[in-house]
């Protein structure tokens, strides 16, 4: 590991996340989480350096965190050494090897109860140790009212700037939708009956093999609510294009594309672009592979830079494609007639 004069070695919040299932990293909860170490970095004159573990922060490949370097461990070590690793300083100087100190869950509440973030001038070296938190979650608890108007979470870019200036001219007049059906999500038998009779099968199937439902305020909307608006939508602007960003396998989601047909943007079209975009930069196919990080970056700064988002409540997902670009936004739960339908002649008067 890199000598660094100071550091902020930012741990995996949920102690390792399941490579096996590329329909849901925690991309999102891990980057809220990491914001809450480039919030302190800020107060403390952005002296240290934010560390990640590359084995838990693949799209790293792709997206560049301000302040923020990847440390790479042996990938033959477990997830505990790694971590052990991780967070231990190797000052070489002094021929010295000790732990960082923690900033675990009462030093993380004492620094946003007092709004008071400065560190020990005599400790150069921290790790979290806190679990998963976010920015948003300790600023509201203690009601802070001076955090930076530009987030950390806006300094956040792709690394290569012909894939955002791609994303960005493709959909910036497009609307993108956010429907979330995987972890979280609890879908009761009526729920299943929703949707088209040749894919309840598939969806099933996919939720038991993929999903948990662990999530207490995460609520399933069914298509009627997206259709409900997409349908809308077509009848003030016949010429509307739609996003979709979801959680289920692309095949699944085709019954979207037979009935809005030439009006849907395809994301495997432009999943396919931006892999393309990579292969001609010199990316070899397993530096892109793990954790299929293409498809995950490149559907979720496809969402970010739609101009205009309908969200899902309670999603890190929606939430960071939302404050990413501080985009005109709605949320699936509320009224077309009442909220939905102003935001969207805004929108398209653009």
């Amino acid at each position: 590991m890199a000598q660094y004069k100071k550091t902020l070695r930012w741990l995996e919040p949920w102690n390792g996340w399941d490579k096996s299932n590329n329909y849901d990293t925690g991309l999102c909860n891990r980057i809220f989480h990491w914001e809450i170490a480039q919030h302190i970095n800020r107060f403390n004159n952005y002296e240290y350096t934010i560390l990640l573990e590359k084995r838990y922060w693949p799209e790293m490949a792709l997206i560049e965190l301000p302040n923020t370097v990847i440390v790479d461990t042996d990938e033959m070590d477990s997830d505990e050494l790694s971590s052990f690793k991780f967070k231990t300083v190797y000052d070489v100087q002094n021929g010295i090897v000790r732990l960082s100190s923690p900033i675990d869950t009462d030093t993380i509440e004492s620094l946003f109860s007092k709004n008071n973030f400065f560190l020990n001038k005599f400790e150069n070296h921290y790790y979290s140790d806190f679990g998963f938190r976010t920015l948003n979650e300790l600023a509201n608890k203690y009601k802070i009212d001076d955090l930076p108007e530009v987030r950390p979470i806006n300094y956040i870019n792709l690394r290569h700037k012909s894939i955002e200036y791609y994303l960005k001219n493709e959909l910036k007049d497009v609307v993108g939708l956010h429907i979330r059906r995987g972890n979280g999500i609890y879908l009761k038998e009526k729920d299943y009956e929703t949707f088209p009779r040749e894919v309840r099968e598939k969806i099933r199937l996919f939720k038991n093999q993929y999903t948990v439902d662990t999530c207490d305020n995460c609520f399933f909307y069914d298509d009627s609510l997206y259709f409900d608006i997409m349908d809308n939508m077509l009848k003030i602007n016949p010429n509307q294009k739609f996003y979709i960003s979801s959680d289920l396998p692309h095949e699944i989601m085709q019954y979207y594309r037979t009935k809005y047909g030439y009006n849907l943007i395809d994301n495997l079209h432009i999943y396919n672009t931006v892999q393309t975009f990579l292969y001609n930069a010199g990316y070899r196919k397993h530096e892109i592979l793990n954790g299929d990080i293409v498809r995950t970056v490149s559907d979720l700064f496809s969402l970010v830079y739609c101009g205009y988002l309908i969200k899902v409540p309670h999603s890190t997902w929606s939430d960071f494609a939302d404050w990413k670009e501080n985009n005109l936004s709605s949320r699936i739960d509320e009224s077309w007639e009442n909220q939905i339908k102003e935001k969207y002649n805004q929108f398209i008067k653009k």
